[in-house]
């Protein structure tokens, strides 16, 4: 704003001198150059924030991949059994939905988070000891009261895994899946003998997949 002022102050005094769109351009030159400094900077920290949330992000992933990845694993002579369990579940959410069945609540991204959260919903068994998981016969007390414990393990270890991921709705139904897929519809399931539709949907979804395979 001084420049202007200046160049017409000089434009009074030499007459015939053109320095008043001169000042004008060295104005506007000037605010150009700052304006593109503070651009230029905003940008920077625009990116870093952005790849840091992007290495947040890719670390979270791989957590979970790694869970999931230990459980594949884990139950390789069983058939990848969680493999197809994501498999039915996905096509179970997305019939219900064409059907008008809770469609307000299986929306597309909620379904596309169930199918990933099925990827690590039976992660406490991983505290399970083989013998027991693998047993053949009929299992004592003790061993029943240990199977029956990886649900609460499973919720505990997702909840501490997943305490600072950033999307938090994968994260509760996560957990849901965890601590309820074995819940059942008359009350007799485990842990907390929820019945009907005190089971979480996405629980229920699960639970009918897992028993089916």
């Amino acid at each position: 704003m001084f420049i202007p002022l200046v160049a017409q102050i000089i434009q009074v005094v030499f007459y015939g001198l053109s320095v008043v769109n001169t000042g004008f351009t060295l104005s506007f030159i000037i605010i150009f150059a700052n304006f593109n400094s503070s651009v230029t900077t905003d940008s920077k920290n625009i990116i870093e924030v952005r790849n840091k949330k992007s290495r947040k992000i890719n670390v979270q992933d791989n957590t979970i991949n790694s869970l999931t990845n230990m459980m594949t694993v884990s139950e390789k002579e069983n058939g990848y059994h969680i493999a197809r369990v994501c498999q039915y579940v996905e096509m179970i959410a997305q019939i219900a939905k064409k059907k008008n069945i809770y469609s307000e609540e299986l929306t597309d991204s909620f379904i596309t988070k169930l199918t990933n959260a099925t990827l690590v919903y039976d992660v406490g068994k991983l505290v399970v000891t083989n013998g027991v998981l693998k047993k053949t016969e009929p299992l004592t007390e003790d061993e029943k009261e240990e199977i029956r414990n990886h649900v609460p393990l499973g919720e505990k270890i997702l909840k501490s895994v997943l305490e600072e991921y950033d999307d938090k709705e994968f994260v509760r139904i996560a957990e849901e899946v965890a601590m309820c897929h074995h819940e059942k519809w008359n009350g007799t399931g485990y842990p907390r003998g929820l019945s009907e539709t005190e089971i979480p949907l996405s629980a229920r979804i699960i639970s009918i997949a897992d028993v089916f395979d």
